[in-house]
């Protein structure tokens, strides 16, 4: 498109450089306005799961997770979810231990002993030396 503007030198080929310029930056900022409002949710403090925090902000479980991974590998989100329930953990699980769930170093979520990678930041997960 903007070839043919530079050509041409007619304004209507600017029309559709104008909505895709539109429509990523409104992806951009609903983007930021869900990530704040995942976070609002966490911080209030009364979370019991994953579920939860979809049910409350409208979005799917799976850019609830998203945002939290974000947030956790950015430090600043303290919150631990079951990887196969998705309900809150209150205490956070140990990295590395001999038990059967340790979380995951990146994003916290709980991890199974025989998990390679964890199964919603996909990070590699280190085998014990």
């Amino acid at each position: 498109m903007g070839w043919l503007f530079v050509t041409s030198l007619s304004w209507v080929f600017l029309i559709p450089i104008f909505f895709l310029f539109w429509s990523f930056f409104a992806s951009v900022l609903k983007n930021i306005r869900g990530r704040s409002e995942v976070r609002e949710e966490i911080q209030k403090g009364d979370v019991e799961s994953i579920q939860d925090i979809a049910d409350r902000t409208g979005m799917r479980e799976e850019q609830v997770r998203r945002h939290i991974v974000h947030d956790k590998r950015g430090g600043t989100a303290d919150i631990w979810f079951d990887s196969s329930t998705g309900q809150r953990a209150f205490t956070p699980v140990p990295e590395r231990t001999s038990a059967d769930l340790y979380g995951c170093k990146y994003c916290g979520f709980a991890l199974r002993s025989e998990d390679r990678f964890c199964p919603y930041c996909g990070a590699p997960i280190m085998a014990e030396n």
